[in-house]
């Protein structure tokens, strides 16, 4: 069986985690990488038309799946969207996983999937721009607001992020 992996990742975190599932498939699999980016997806629709299993992997980045992966499934032929599917997201936020997946892969789109969620993870050093504006305002906030009991968590998020 001949599986492909597409997955779009902005900061490496995606990827290792589409490289840890493929060293998770049985061993000798016929199993491809494809990476999703802003240049375009030719490569990940031929990679799709010729494998028997589809595993599509992305972040979640303000809330939306990233905007490589949001347009590749968007473009998905019906004949690709029916093969086996699998899809996993990687997000921050825990509690919300399944919420986020039913948005950016929906059972209308893909009936077949199997859904999977790897976490998130922040690094501080590969952020630029307003991803990184966005990450010290957060943690001014955060070091503002103090220790009250109905912040529970706050000095654990501040202790994480002192290097921003």
């Amino acid at each position: 069986m001949k599986t492909v992996i597409v997955f779009a990742s902005k900061n490496g975190v995606t990827k290792a985690c589409a490289e840890q599932l493929q060293g998770m498939l049985p061993r000798g699999a016929d199993v491809t990488l494809v990476q999703v980016t802003k240049e375009g997806s030719a490569a990940a629709h031929d990679a799709v038309k010729t494998a028997d299993a589809v595993i599509l992997g992305g972040c979640i980045r303000m809330g939306r799946l990233y905007r490589p992966m949001r347009e590749f499934v968007a473009s998905m032929s019906q004949e690709e969207t029916g093969k086996t599917v699998g899809c996993f997201i990687c997000c921050g936020f825990s509690d919300a996983w399944e919420r986020y997946m039913d948005k950016v892969f929906p059972e209308s789109t893909f009936p077949s999937v199997e859904r999977g969620y790897f976490g998130g993870e922040l690094k501080p050093a590969k952020l630029h721009g307003l991803d990184k504006w966005i990450v010290r305002a957060v943690r001014t906030s955060i070091i503002n607001e103090g220790s009250r009991p109905e912040d529970r968590g706050l000095e654990e998020n501040a202790r994480l992020l002192p290097e921003i």
